[in-house]
């Protein structure tokens, strides 16, 4: 009677022995698609609309910092805009600051919707102008830092 019982205990602690070992780390630069923690969980994704803005967003753990979340996110914009083939694009922290054409500024230019949460929406553009940031300097600027938090 106790092998019965025996060989499903055994799957029930390695399941929870692996969710101990992903819990106990910072969610790393990564796409929210994941094989080992499934679709949809932690990292970045991308929503295109509404119009020609596209709606980035990082989903990291508890352990993972909002510095490190905006760094994240800023830095996936950047890619998306090189991805497109685009010199610059604007940052907004809500569609209603794209609505009114606000750009932001700020060095962590996102909203935070909780901890280790942020989005932003981006539009694109080929040539400098007031308020839109250089695709080629972000990466440059951020990419050895984001690099070093890579999950494969």
């Amino acid at each position: 009677m106790f092998k019965r019982y025996a060989r499903p205990l055994a799957g029930t602690a390695a399941a929870a022995v692996a969710v101990t070992l992903l819990a106990g780390c910072a969610t790393g630069y990564q796409g929210s698609s994941n094989a080992l923690i499934g679709t949809g969980t932690f990292g970045y994704r991308e929503v295109k609309g509404p119009g020609e803005l596209i709606k980035v967003s990082f989903h990291g753990n508890l352990l993972t910092e909002n510095e490190a979340v905006g760094r994240y996110l800023v830095y996936r914009c950047a890619e998306i805009a090189q991805r497109e083939n685009k010199a610059y694009f604007a940052l907004y922290p809500t569609l209603l600051a794209a609505a009114l054409d606000k750009r932001t500024s700020s060095n962590l230019p996102v909203t935070f919707t909780s901890p280790a949460r942020a989005y932003a929406y981006i539009l694109f553009f080929n040539a400098p102008a007031q308020g839109l940031i250089n695709t080629k300097e972000v990466l440059a600027r951020l990419g050895p830092e984001v690099k070093k938090g890579v999950t494969p």
